[in-house]
């Protein structure tokens, strides 16, 4: 927590207080035991043995009660045997894939829950009691050899398997090149005999949608992917504040919690003092007051034998007593003019407080009225800056929107233009046939035949439609 302070809980006579086992931290209570409850603690590092050994009693250590899961790899690692590293960790994983499945089954004498509990508090109370629960049943571990062995038999079983399945793949291959060989060979033939243009023109067309399609996915899961980035990166950043913030509000309060408890310790070791002095002088007073008493009636009983024995003395003291008659008179009138003349200054006070909050609030109310006009007209040319960068905005998606465009018909078009290419070179290398070789006749009385195609005749043998090339140097210009 960035001190050496601990974080304790307390609940009547109950406390305890949670340590990391890597530094030393300063205990508000002597410990019972160390409850260790993860695989990081380490029983023999520096700060645990010197924990132990300061609080040891009756000539034993501080009782550590380290919890572990059954079967699990903690549980596995202290039932192995001394062995070096890379045969401990050997084993190790070996019997962490092998008791998976019985992680947390409990051997037959286990006792629950709440009994382990009681039994566990039962012996902290008592220091000289043995330990009550039952130890755990060993694991049945096999040698580092005979896991070898183990391993080595299953080892023996597979190879045949495998060098079957390598020999199966040559001929698999070989046949699968014959297949390929004679396939292509099919394919040539059945190119020469009929034109592959309509063939050529699908696979185009489906090419290019693949493409389109695939391009959009891709933008659109780059999208999503980067949103959920954005947003996976600001819950981060928040969290990190928040617990931040909770971090140093917890450290605050711990730091006030101990320092409210050793002045709760301070005043409960002081207050026996201090009741007993409040005693005495309780008892002090009450003698007092009995003086005072007894005093005051002496002095009542001499008054009354003056008053009663006459002459000037009784005169005397009959003046006396209406002298102290007016002076607390104008004692009292005294102090009820005072009391007239602090509540007179306290409402003049009062008066001229409300008067200056009222021109203040008459300020502070032209100050808003002002401040709230300017506001609107910052935020109404606010406005129009906003809607001028949405516009902006706007033209650059637009024109990079035409320019992405431009790009991709210009790909297609040089991919068009490999596609004209390789046909000519189709049509140059394809084989002779009977519609394409001319050979000679004799002329006949109608007339010759036309050495240059008429209309609607342009020598490929498809009526008024355009060649194949034509159909693929416009194809770019056909909707997708």
């Amino acid at each position: 927590m960035g001190s050496t302070l601990e974080v304790s809980l307390a609940k009547g006579s109950f406390s305890f207080g949670i340590h990391s086992s890597e530094t030393a931290r300063e205990l508000y209570k002597p410990p019972s035991a160390i409850f260790a409850l993860d695989s990081y603690f380490r029983p023999r590092s520096p700060s645990v043995q010197h924990l132990r050994t300061t609080y040891a009693r009756n000539g034993n250590l501080l009782p550590v009660i380290w919890f572990l899961v059954a079967n699990t790899s903690e549980h596995i690692e202290r039932c192995l045997p001394g062995s070096p590293e890379p045969d401990r960790l050997r084993l190790l994983v070996h019997y962490i894939a092998r008791l998976h499945d019985e992680v947390g089954d409990l051997q037959d004498d286990a006792f629950g829950v709440h009994e382990d509990a009681e039994e566990i508090l039962g012996y902290l109370l008592d220091s000289v009691a043995g330990w009550p629960l039952p130890t755990i049943e060993p694991l049945n571990l096999v040698s580092l050899a005979e896991l070898e062995c183990y391993s080595s038999s299953s080892d023996e079983v597979m190879p045949p398997a495998q060098k079957r399945t390598l020999q199966d793949e040559e001929p698999e291959e070989h046949s699968s090149k014959r297949a390929r060989v004679g396939t292509q060979e099919n394919s040539q033939l059945t190119e020469s005999t009929k034109p592959p243009s309509q063939t050529l023109d699908r696979d185009l067309q489906s090419l290019e949608k693949n493409l389109i399609q695939m391009k959009q996915i891709h933008a659109s899961e780059k999208a999503q992917l980067q949103a959920e980035l954005a947003q996976a990166n600001s819950r981060f950043q928040e969290m990190e504040k928040s617990l931040g913030i909770l971090q140093h509000r917890y450290e605050t309060r711990t730091k006030e919690l101990h320092v409210t408890r050793q002045e709760r310790d301070r005043v409960t070791e002081s207050k026996p003092s201090l009741e007993q002095r409040v005693e005495k002088q309780k008892e002090t007073i009450s003698s007092l007051k009995e003086e005072r008493t007894e005093l005051k009636r002496e002095l009542d009983e001499a008054r009354q034998a003056l008053k009663n024995g006459g002459g000037s003395s009784a005169e005397l003291e009959t003046a006396r007593e209406e002298i102290r008659r007016l002076v607390k008179e104008n004692s009292n009138l005294e102090r009820k003019a005072e009391f007239e003349k602090n509540q007179s200054e306290y409402m003049r006070e009062q008066y001229q407080t409300a008067s200056t909050a009222a021109a203040q609030s008459g300020t502070e109310g032209r100050l808003l009225a002002a401040e709230n006009e300017k506001l609107k007209r910052k935020a109404e040319s606010n406005a129009v800056q906003l809607r001028e960068l949405h516009m902006n905005d706007e033209s650059v998606r637009h024109l990079a929107r035409v320019e992405e465009l431009e790009l991709t018909l210009a790909t297609r078009d040089e991919f068009l233009r490999r596609k004209e290419d390789e046909l000519r070179e189709i049509r140059k290398n394809r084989p002779s046939t009977r519609s394409t070789s001319t050979q000679p006749r004799s002329p006949k009385w109608a007339g010759s035949r036309p050495t240059s195609p008429g209309v609607g005749h342009n020598g490929n043998g498809n009526g008024g439609l355009g060649g194949r090339g034509s159909a693929l140097r416009y194809s770019s210009e056909m909707p997708f």
